[in-house]
């Protein structure tokens, strides 16, 4: 198998993506995001965005760090660290 990612999907330039993946429709990867392998992430998730803190700072370098074999399901937030120089694991 293959990564595959859905025509609707949205993986910006940067995401880093392992063997195997499956992104589904509507779901979104950031360019903050390392996904391990066979990772699945299922419809209107969004991995990767801006934490909904007041004081971050955007231009934090920080990220989202996916362990493989992780299944992401339906509208899940998984949001960047608020510290700079980590990831949310």
């Amino acid at each position: 198998m293959a990564t595959t990612i859905h025509p609707t999907a949205v993986v910006e330039p940067g995401a880093q993506l392992g063997v195997d993946c499956e992104i589904m429709a509507y779901a979104v990867v950031t360019r903050h995001c390392v996904l391990g392998d066979r990772v699945v992430v299922h419809p209107f998730a969004v991995i990767g965005g801006d934490p909904q803190y007041l004081k971050f700072d955007r231009g934090s370098e920080t990220g989202v760090r996916v362990g493989a074999g992780t299944v992401l399901r339906e509208h899940v937030t998984i949001n960047r660290s608020i510290h700079p120089g980590q990831a949310t694991v």
